[in-house]
């Protein structure tokens, strides 16, 4: 792959998975440098307020990132603006992402994502 940016970011990770099943999390590993990994995991909860929320939760001591999605619905959802996940050498990681349900028979859900590093 080529170098990819966008704006004065670069593109460190884009990609496009199907989870296994409906109960499946999404865990990605990133390496933004030589020296340093942590990994983003995507956990999915539906409440059944049909409110939709996004929580980050970080656990420094794990090296994980955990994206919440709360109520994301068949339509598709997901951020509209890159959301940070660390600081790496001073300069900052984002990520973009949308989710879709698949079938209305079943939640297996696609997730694309873009992760973005401060130029």
């Amino acid at each position: 792959m080529g170098e990819l940016t966008s704006g004065s970011y670069r593109v460190i990770e884009t990609n496009s998975v199907i989870l296994y099943d409906s109960q499946s999390d999404l865990k990605i590993k990133l390496q933004p440098s030589l020296v340093f990994a942590f990994t983003v995991i995507f956990n999915f909860e539906n409440n059944g307020e049909g409110e939709r929320d996004l929580e980050k939760i970080t656990n420094e001591e794990n090296q994980t990132v955990t994206l919440k999605c709360i109520n994301f619905d068949r339509l598709g959802a997901g951020t509209t603006e890159p959301v940070e996940l660390a600081t790496v050498g001073g300069k900052k990681v984002f990520i973009h992402f949308w989710i879709y349900i698949l079938s209305e028979n079943a939640d297996t859900r696609k997730v694309e994502y873009t992760v973005y590093m401060e130029g």
